[in-house]
């Protein structure tokens, strides 16, 4: 189970009034994954990922992942988009832990890798590359 953190409707709700992603349809912890906690949020606007940091992550690296993955998904790179609060703040908390909402991706967990997977890894490596090579993040 990767569902660390429980949070409850009111909660969640109470929490996404500081974004304009409309209105709460529906969410559900997300079980796949080890390290941190993740809910699927389905909101008026589209489907979106809660991410909570949980107690292995170093805060201090976070700023650094939101403006890399922010310039990939400019860059038109696949890849989920972070989302700001109304602050234009991409870092939040929830029950007193750091957390992000990002654009959710469809895909399904494969449990057979093939060569073919291995091959659209190292292509989306190399284009991962190619469009970082000259960001200056910090």
């Amino acid at each position: 189970m990767a569902v660390y953190t429980i949070i409850n409707k009111q909660l969640i709700e109470s929490f996404l009034e500081n974004y304009g992603l409309g209105k709460l349809i529906g969410f559900e912890g997300i079980r796949e994954g080890v390290e941190n906690t993740n809910y699927k949020l389905t909101m008026s606007s589209g489907i979106y990922i809660l991410t909570i940091f949980e107690k292995r992550i170093n805060e201090k690296d976070l700023p650094f992942f939101i403006q890399l993955t922010k310039k990939l998904y400019e860059k038109k790179f696949l890849c989920p988009k972070p989302i700001s609060n109304k602050k234009n703040i991409y870092i939040n908390k929830i029950k007193n832990k750091s957390c992000v909402i990002n654009t959710f991706l469809k895909g399904k967990q494969t449990n057979l890798v093939t060569i073919n997977h291995c091959q659209q890894l190292g292509t989306q490596l190399a284009l991962m590359h190619n469009n970082t090579f000259d960001l200056k993040l910090f």
